[in-house]
């Protein structure tokens, strides 16, 4: 890939078109002529790989990669190139919903429109952690066209212990995931350690990864040691660090509070070596922990996400309500909820 008048080889989408762009080029750099299937000209274009913005650029973008940029005063787009005149708008690499959960119903209108939302607001890829079976047709048809919608990494149905308590259960259903064609599994929690064990054992051998909740029974070194691909809501990272581990077991996903004075900051490192180590990811979902455990009320809340006018109303209603309901049940001291 030219940039400036410097050359670099053509790597990446268009979703990752500013990671590999390099904010300096030579002053007396020539002018130079490009052709490819799209060209982005007079676009400001946001790298990603620092503050502040590149202005007046030109991208160019043939087979879906880019392969050209540069100042639009030096950079001249030749042949049957298409051109998007982007003259006070912006360029930024796609964004990865990371935790996204998809509506069930996969053929409604609802559905589609939170798909063209997904697009129209940049997100070019959405992990979904509540998959189902009607999912996939789904992603289908985005593929194909036929749906305006990011590309989907869908789950099958999750595995909580509540509902999957034996290993030959387990098993079975890593398999049927896979031979469904769903791209991860979620874990979730209250699986015990040996249902566990087998659901990573028979994922590791049937190709699928496995990310989600940490089960209290297996712990955040465990759930790194035997595999998982992320851990989702910062889970049990906050229980790593408890010294008393046959407290941490039989904690609900929302008791954590109860052993807030137990936690040692001073194993932080440890569990990001930890993870690091294990080549995990984390998805904290911040905007979950603020709206579950911040001090605001339902009301105060919904000021600040103006986001929710496009969701229906009784799903709204049902998360301030939610909230109300844990603030209430706290109190309204920041450091109390927080905990």
């Amino acid at each position: 890939m030219r940039t400036g008048c410097r050359h670099f080889p053509q790597v990446g989408g268009i979703a990752l078109a500013a990671l590999v762009l390099m904010s300096g080029a030579c002053a007396t750099a020539p002018a130079w002529e490009e052709s490819g299937d799209t060209a982005f000209v007079n676009v400001t274009v946001l790298p990603m790989t620092g503050e502040g913005s590149l202005t007046d650029q030109t991208v160019v973008v043939t087979g879906g990669r880019i392969s050209a940029m540069g100042p639009s005063s030096e950079l001249t787009v030749v042949g049957d190139t298409q051109v998007v005149d982007g003259t006070g708008k912006y360029l930024m690499p796609g964004v990865a919903e990371m935790h996204g959960h998809y509506p069930q119903d996969a053929e409604s209108q609802f559905t589609r429109d939170i798909m063209f939302m997904y697009v129209a607001n940049g997100v070019l890829m959405v992990r979904g952690m509540q998959g189902a079976l009607q999912h996939l047709p789904l992603k289908e048809s985005i593929a194909a066209g036929e749906v305006v919608g990011p590309r989907l990494w869908v789950s099958a149905p999750m595995l909580h212990g509540r509902a999957v308590t034996e290993s030959a259960q387990a098993e079975a259903l890593v398999r049927e995931a896979a031979a469904a064609g769903f791209d991860h599994l979620k874990v979730h929690e209250e699986l015990s350690a040996e249902v566990y064990a087998t659901i990573a054992a028979t994922a590791h051998e049937v190709g699928v990864p496995f990310s989600g909740h940490v089960t209290n029974y297996v712990g955040l070194y465990g759930a790194l040691g035997q595999g998982q691909q992320t851990i989702d809501h910062l889970d049990n990272y906050l229980e790593a660090m408890v010294e008393d581990q046959d407290q941490v077991a039989e904690l609900g996903l929302f008791d954590l509070g109860r052993l807030a004075g137990q936690m040692d900051d001073s194993r932080i490192a440890e569990v990001v070596a930890a993870t690091l180590a294990a080549g995990a990811g984390v998805v904290p979902t911040m905007a979950l922990w603020e709206g579950l455990f911040g001090s605001r009320s339902g009301a105060e809340w919904l000021q600040l996400r103006p986001e929710t006018r496009y969701m229906p109303a009784p799903m709204v209603d049902g998360w301030v309500t939610s909230i109300d309901q844990r603030v209430e049940q706290f109190g309204a001291d920041p450091e109390a909820v927080a905990n």
